[in-house]
């Protein structure tokens, strides 16, 4: 989620021209992008090949599919970002709660949800579909076990 990262909107364009040009130099070889071909060129610690490939495929999003969303609605989102620190935070708490009790993919789920409401709640409910789409895109490939199992987003 480089929009946390980020405070103006020329930090989320350059954020893309970089992003973009690595898809461009990458051609059909961006399919490797994944964890599995990611190990197979270079040392990660832990499951950091599948947070790597969940993060290029969340920005791949945001830089494609959202783009036109994100610049048109930059500092709605920047704002949600700082103003609900505190709701992010639980949706993060509850999250890591719940997947003993829940499972992890309605949990995950549930995690998704809890930032598309904040989002929804203060940017209307296209920016609720974002990110649930942004996220969905991510972690269905952090949590392999989750793929075809998360929800359907709202396509934005």
């Amino acid at each position: 989620e480089k929009l946390e990262a980020s405070s103006e909107v020329t930090d989320f364009l350059n954020l893309c021209n970089i992003q973009n040009r690595l898809a461009g130099c990458l051609g059909s070889g961006v399919s490797c992008i994944n964890p599995d071909d990611l190990t197979k060129i270079g040392k990660f610690k832990n499951n950091d090949n599948f947070l790597y490939a969940g993060d290029y495929n969340m920005t791949s999003f945001e830089c494609t599919a959202g783009y036109t969303y994100i610049t048109n609605n930059y500092n709605c989102l920047i704002n949600a970002n700082f103003l609900f620190q505190d709701q992010f935070a639980n949706c993060v708490k509850s999250y890591v709660k719940n997947i003993p009790i829940e499972g992890e993919c309605p949990a995950t789920n549930n995690y998704i949800k809890c930032f598309d409401n904040i989002y929804s709640s203060y940017c209307g409910a296209k920016a609720g579909d974002l990110f649930c789409n942004v996220l969905t895109n991510g972690l269905s490939i952090e949590l392999p076990v989750c793929n075809g199992k998360l929800m359907t987003c709202n396509p934005i």
